[in-house]
């Protein structure tokens, strides 16, 4: 196996646009939190505002790790960061697989990642790739394959 150099290492995280994208969609949902409180602490009792404030916040802190995150592909494996998390080695040797995982169909459209399956059948998405209605990635089918072509190579 040849040495470690800077080009055994990419990194795939999202694009600035992407971020961006992803922080218009959380003030977003943190204007329409505070339209809905104060229109529940006008009507309704405090019991009732502090559940509303809570789902919300389950909710604003459920999605924001996923906008951020990156994955590492090096001479060792594949590293998954998702922020602020701390990173998950997964060396090549542990690898079976780099598949497409397709979720969620309907109004809000499919969102495609990629997903490395492990030797015990354990599967695992790699964070900072994917292809949605909030962070479109037509690179997508690229990214699989230079994945594919390092996992093969490595192993």
């Amino acid at each position: 196996m040849p040495g470690i150099s800077a080009v055994d290492r990419t990194v795939y995280s999202p694009s600035r646009e992407q971020r961006q994208d992803f922080l218009k969609v959380l003030i977003l949902v943190a204007i329409i939190f505070v339209v809905g409180e104060a229109s529940v602490i006008a009507r309704f009792s405090p019991a009732v505002s502090w559940v509303t404030g809570t789902v919300f916040l389950v909710l604003f802190i459920c999605v924001s790790p996923t906008g951020f995150g990156s994955t590492v592909v090096e001479s060792t494996g594949i590293r998954i960061r998702w922020s602020p998390l701390p990173s998950r080695m997964f060396l090549w040797g542990e690898i079976g697989a780099v598949e497409f995982n397709t979720s969620g169909t309907g109004f809000f459209g499919s969102t495609r990642t990629l997903v490395i399956r492990t030797k015990s059948g354990r599967s695992h998405k790699l964070a900072g790739i994917e292809d949605s209605l909030r962070r479109s990635d037509p690179a997508l089918k690229d990214k699989h394959q230079e994945i594919v072509r390092a996992w093969k190579r490595h192993t």
